[in-house]
């Protein structure tokens, strides 16, 4: 089981970053991961595998005036 944004969820464990994101339909390009306290660099999302546990949070770019 993982923390997302405040909500447990499961089905995710051993999935990458990338992975998550596009399959839950974020722009990986206009998002910023945190887990567990440290931010994930983008370079590193399709490299770093969630882990029963963590504590993500994502955080989407938006733009206004």
């Amino acid at each position: 089981m993982v923390t997302i944004n405040g909500k447990e969820v499961s089905g995710h464990t051993g999935s990458s970053i990338l992975d998550y994101l596009t399959q839950s339909g974020y722009d990986p390009a206009k998002v910023a991961v945190e887990c567990d306290g440290g931010v994930i660099p983008r370079k590193d999302y399709a490299d770093k595998v969630i882990r029963d546990g963590e504590i993500i949070e994502i955080v989407s770019f938006v733009g206004g005036g």
